[in-house]
């Protein structure tokens, strides 16, 4: 049994979800906090809470203390954070920690230069037990990065055409996180973590109207136009083009298969699109 669970992106849609549902269980979990304006949800966790910044090596120290496994959530859009997630591997194995539980994404393995796939090599290759999770697309993108849209204008903005996409649920991401640090079996596993069913952005956006009990519409951008809203909202060229490139695959239809994971670790279905939808009805009011 491990000691301590540091959980890194502990503000972010998968960390938190992982954070909440460790600590509910019992075990002692250290929250990595990069935005300190993000921290007020995990003060209801009971997690230990630590400022840590991956492109600050002076931050890690004491983010490892006293800790002997990792959930390892890594921020490969931001230019310079991946030689810096490369090295905080090397960081962890100096300072001991037993098992790795690597956030990566679905489909990485099929593009080796891919950022998280060189993270998923670094992993590998450093001698730590360690099991990737690899979930496709979020629910939970839809009530954080794009619930001001949803709830101001009513409208979905996405270059996503009318290609479906198996999301997932942060929740059954950290049920699965759950499993995987309190029970034996799944290391040098790889998880390809997906929802039960595939949707159209245009059903995404039918349940959220459900849920909230008025009509939003999903609007189907071409690349250039998603490329001029995110350069407008600030994000890097690099940034951009990586999200675009993403959009690209869900096009192409890789996004929409369905894998069988999360039901034969969990036991029980994924949770549907629907009930995000329902629970989490306020971030779009």
């Amino acid at each position: 049994m491990l000691n301590k669970i540091l959980v890194t992106g502990a503000t972010g849609n998968a960390g938190f979800e992982v954070a909440k549902a460790l600590a509910s269980r019992g075990l002692r979990v250290k929250a990595a906090v990069h935005n300190a304006e993000k921290v007020g949800p995990l003060k209801s966790t009971g997690a230990e809470r630590i400022a840590f910044d991956l492109t600050q090596p002076d931050t890690w120290g004491g983010a490892l203390s006293g800790v002997d496994g990792l959930f390892l959530v890594s921020p490969t859009m931001i230019p310079g954070s991946l030689q810096a997630v490369l090295n905080f591997v090397d960081k962890a194995k100096a300072a001991g920690i037993k098992y790795i539980l690597n956030l990566s994404a679905k489909g990485v393995e099929m593009v080796d230069d891919a950022p998280l796939r060189q993270v998923e090599k670094k992993v590998e290759a450093s001698g730590i037990p360690f099991t990737h999770l690899r979930p496709t697309w979020f629910n939970q993108n839809f009530s954080s990065f794009h619930h001001d849209v949803i709830a101001k204008q009513g409208a979905i903005f996405l270059p996503a055409g009318d290609a479906k996409t198996a999301f997932i649920d942060c929740r059954d991401i950290a049920s699965v996180a759950l499993i995987c640090f309190s029970q034996n079996g799944h290391a040098g596993k790889a998880y390809a973590l997906t929802g039960g069913e595939a949707l159209d952005h245009t059903q995404v956006a039918t349940f959220i109207s459900t849920a909230i009990g008025r009509e939003i519409k999903y609007h189907a951008l071409s690349d250039d136009d998603a490329r001029q809203g995110l350069k407008a909202q600030g994000w890097l060229s690099e940034a951009v083009e990586y999200m675009l490139m993403l959009y690209g695959f869900v096009r192409a239809g890789y996004a929409a298969d369905i894998t069988p994971d999360v039901e034969n670790i969990l036991k029980r279905k994924p949770l549907t699109f629907a009930q995000y939808a329902k629970d989490y009805v306020e971030a779009w009011r």
